[in-house]
């Protein structure tokens, strides 16, 4: 399979997984289930591993994107920066799960604690997966764009 398309395929991963964890995380708070929330721990853990994958699949999804010629150098920067900081969430993500299921497994009364961290710092990175999720959607689908600041290349290119 191609890389580029690999992308494709697997940068959905860690979108999903921490939608789906948060989900996950706030019935098992709701219903006060510790199977539940350590179920969503794992899916976080999950989603902090496919983002590495997805990270690195980008760079042979964007020389495709290149090469292909209808691209806008502008988005595809904004695309890798919002990456950065949606792959920097998932870390810290992934390592406050793994922390949070320490304190669990030990019984500490902190743990109640660490969920509210854990769940505090899902919606933010869900949060930031939005943004990443439509920044990659406007790179092939100029009907979405709002910017007007946008420098495509292909305009360009065909007006010179």
């Amino acid at each position: 399979m191609e890389s580029s398309r690999l992308h494709l395929l697997v940068d959905h991963l860690p979108i999903t997984g921490v939608i789906i964890g948060l989900l996950v995380l706030i019935v098992g708070l709701a219903l006060r289930r510790d199977e539940v929330k350590i179920t969503s721990l794992g899916i976080f853990i999950f989603s902090a591993l496919t983002s590495l994958f997805a990270l690195y699949t980008g760079e042979n999804a964007e020389k495709a994107v290149k090469e292909d010629g209808n691209f806008s150098e502008t988005l595809i920067h904004m695309h890798e920066e919002y990456s950065t900081y949606f792959l920097l969430a998932l870390l810290v993500l992934g390592v406050i799960s793994i922390i949070t299921y320490i304190v669990h497994l030990k019984k500490l009364k902190a743990a109640i604690y660490m969920y509210i961290v854990v769940l505090a710092t899902a919606i933010g990175a869900t949060y930031i997966g939005h943004i990443v999720s439509t920044s990659g959607r406007q790179i092939h689908h100029p009907e979405i764009r709002r910017s007007k600041n946008v420098i495509d290349v292909k305009t360009i290119r065909t007006n010179h």
